[in-house]
């Protein structure tokens, strides 16, 4: 399947490539030759626009930062939230050096957070919300910055 990255404004309509794209209602619709779709939202962070944090990101870098890793694995430890984030702590460490983000809680995860030594955090993202992370970040600052 080919992939070809398209901003998408005000409901504009194209073809690009192989595919045509359309919008509505804050969503991407990619429709390829061979029949088959995928549907993004707006809202996705493979998407964004910008490369600031967002809210998620922001509790989530507070919550790595402040809650001790007393056990290997934490789930939905930020309850309460239209997200799911889950800590873990493997083998060998003795803080949080991954974690997981379901954004829409569809029990599918859409990013993996890997935090190496120096606290370097690498952000893998699944555009489609199919656990497939084609989209790669690293934290600089208070910028994601695309790899």
């Amino acid at each position: 399947m080919e992939r070809t990255r398209a901003r998408i404004v005000n409901g504009v309509v194209g073809i690009i490539g192989s595919f045509t794209v359309f919008s509505m209602t804050g969503l991407i619709v990619l429709c390829y030759e061979s029949n088959q779709s995928h549907i993004f939202s707006f809202n996705s962070p493979a998407y964004a626009d910008s490369s600031n944090l967002r809210t998620v990101d922001r509790e989530v870098l507070d919550l790595i930062r402040r809650r001790k890793a007393d056990r290997d694995k934490v789930k939905d430890a930020l309850p309460g939230r239209t997200y799911k984030v889950n800590l873990y702590r493997d083998q060998g460490f003795n803080r949080w050096n991954r974690l997981k983000i379901d954004l829409d809680k569809d029990n599918r995860w859409d990013e993996k957070w890997t935090i190496k030594d120096n606290f370097v955090i690498i952000r893998q993202v699944s555009s489609r919300d199919d656990e497939v992370y084609d989209q790669r970040f690293t934290l600089a600052g208070d910028q994601w910055q695309r790899q």
